[in-house]
């Protein structure tokens, strides 16, 4: 189930997937890094839009389910 996410790291140009621990529980999270004097307004959406869509995709592959939220 877990081998999705090690092939779908190398494939991120600007981040990673890794797990972080919130209130105790584990959940897998994806980042994305920039250099601070790339970043504008216009960046930061478009790589907010890009780790929801990502975040979609791998958790469709994960559950074999659509988000419905």
């Amino acid at each position: 189930k877990d081998y999705i996410l090690l092939k779908m790291n190398p494939k991120m140009i600007h981040g990673a997937i890794g797990v972080s621990t919130l209130q105790g529980e584990d959940f897998y999270v994806i980042t994305a890094t920039y250099p601070i004097t790339f970043i504008n307004p216009a960046i930061v959406g478009q790589a907010i839009h890009k780790i929801a869509n990502q975040g979609d995709w791998l958790e469709q592959k994960l559950n074999k389910k659509k988000d419905l939220r």
